[in-house]
């Protein structure tokens, strides 16, 4: 029964987004944020002007590196074995006005520019993971039930699918998708409204881990954008308490 309700809300929400797509089509006509041509949020001319995807930082104090581990002074104050993304993320540029339209304006069919770069860039990014092989399991990271409700989808969950299927075509060994596993516990304010040491204190213990058993493998930690890591750190830290092999961070863009 609960199945049942599951799948009929899946596709009164499928149907509630396109009413909403082609009203926007109607009333809001989208132009490419990089040259203004219709049609299109980012075209496939501007896409192809774009020489380099994959940003790589020390997970804790953002020194660059190749390869998004921590350095030797920051291993043991994170969770996270590494964290890379696909491009730098600044608030006004083109990628960061389309995460805040994508999250924010009811813009759904940005999803396609997220496939658009996944799809041509996540097996070089994944590399630089090195976990080729291992069984993975990838967790969206969670919103709290009271905003999703408000928010309508989570931008990590939908970011995080597409990188599930992209993967499967890849990796040798298992995949799994886990979107309910990593529960938030309460409502937490604003992560972006809050300077790095009230992160900390605003995430810790927000999260829960009610997932299946994650023995020997490893987890790839999905999320729109990474800035002071806080959540994903304090995500990375519930996982590990369930026995994973490691856990590594993939997000959009990287502030």
């Amino acid at each position: 029964m609960v199945g049942r309700w599951f799948c009929l809300a899946e596709v009164i929400m499928n149907v509630w987004r396109g009413l909403i797509k082609n009203l926007r089509e109607c009333l809001f006509p989208v132009f490419c944020l990089g040259c203004s041509i219709e049609g299109e949020w980012y075209c496939e001319k501007c896409f192809k002007e774009l020489k380099n995807f994959g940003v790589f930082y020390c997970p804790v104090c953002h020194s660059k590196n190749s390869d998004g581990s921590p350095c030797n002074n920051c291993q043991v104050t994170t969770s996270l074995n590494r964290v890379v993304a696909f491009f730098d993320y600044e608030e006004k540029s083109i990628f960061g006005r389309l995460i805040k339209h994508f999250k924010y304006d009811f813009a759904y069919d940005i999803e396609s520019v997220w496939k658009k770069i996944i799809q041509r860039y996540l097996e070089n990014i994944f590399k630089k993971l090195e976990i080729e092989g291992e069984s993975l399991v990838i967790v969206p990271v969670p919103l709290h039930p009271r905003r999703l409700r408000e928010r309508g989808f989570n931008q990590a969950e939908i970011i995080g699918r597409i990188i599930f299927e992209q993967l499967q075509k890849f990796n040798k060994n298992e995949v799994i998708f886990e979107v309910n596993g990593l529960r938030r516990t309460r409502v937490t304010s604003q992560q972006a409204k809050l300077n790095r040491v009230e992160r900390i204190a605003n995430i810790k213990n927000a999260f829960v881990w009610k997932g299946k058993n994650l023995d020997n493998k490893a987890v790839i930690l999905v999320d729109d954008v990474y800035t002071s890591g806080s959540t994903m750190n304090e995500c990375g830290r519930i996982l590990k308490l369930a026995n994973v092999k490691g856990v590594f961070g993939l997000a959009l863009g990287r502030d």
